[in-house]
């Protein structure tokens, strides 16, 4: 179960920052399988700290998890390109 969707994700990051990240070579649609793939990498990394101290899957997600699933996603996105702030918050 991810914690975070496609929408929390353009909600949280202007389009024109996705965009490049998402880019399909020769394409105008964007590759939304690399974006939830990030998503559900994102989520296999919370999920390992949380399984230590919670049943899995959880009833309610709370709003801060959808906010670090997304930053651990673009994060992901970013691959070397990461920025400083993409950095801090994926910390």
């Amino acid at each position: 179960m991810n914690y975070a969707t496609e929408t929390d994700m353009r909600a949280r990051y202007r389009e024109d920052l996705l965009r490049p990240l998402l880019a399909v070579p020769r394409s105008d649609e964007p590759d939304t399988r690399k974006l939830n793939r990030a998503l559900t990498d994102a989520s296999a990394l919370i999920d390992s700290y949380l399984s230590a101290r919670y049943t899995l899957p959880l009833e309610v997600i709370p709003a801060v998890l959808v906010q670090h699933c997304c930053a651990i996603a673009f994060y992901y996105l970013c691959d070397q390109r990461a920025s400083d702030q993409a950095r801090d918050r994926y910390r």
